[in-house]
């Protein structure tokens, strides 16, 4: 099971700030651990979560958890 504080010391690690947008992201993450999301599914799922998300958000977020 992934865990938000192994996803927040990521980015901490990686010098980003934990905004809301990207708490969204870490949420739509975790509650779908178990199933494949494209990006697309992600910016929906977290657009859901904090309206000020942007689909570049997703996939800046996707390459800091590479």
């Amino acid at each position: 099971m992934i865990s938000m504080d192994f996803i927040k010391e990521k980015f901490k690690k990686s010098g980003y700030k934990l905004t809301n947008q990207r708490k969204a992201v870490i949420e739509v993450l975790i509650e779908n651990e178990h199933q494949f999301l494209s990006a697309e599914d992600i910016f929906i799922k977290s657009k859901e979560k904090c309206s000020q998300t942007d689909l570049s958000t997703i996939y800046r977020n996707l390459d800091v958890l590479e």
